[in-house]
């Protein structure tokens, strides 16, 4: 699986201590259906744990995800 951070998220990502971990935690969860919210298109809302402390307080990321011609989600790029 392939993770694109842009360079404000890895920026934030570092100041806030989110590690590389925790972002396929955080896709794989989604890839199981557990997402905060579907916006259409290919795009969801996903909670990202902060550390040592879980997801009540946790941080909220935009992520965009490949689909195929059919409709069918693909397991191509995410982006955080």
């Amino acid at each position: 699986m392939e993770i694109f951070k842009n360079k404000w998220f890895n920026k934030f990502a570092k100041h806030e201590g989110i590690s590389d971990s925790a972002l396929p935690e955080a896709i794989d969860a989604a890839e199981r259906g557990l997402i905060d919210a579907d916006y259409g298109g290919g795009v969801i809302k996903q909670r990202i744990a902060r550390p040592d402390e879980g997801k009540s307080g946790d941080y909220r990321s935009v992520t965009v995800r490949n689909h195929s011609s059919d409709g069918n989600q693909t397991r191509g790029p995410l982006c955080l």
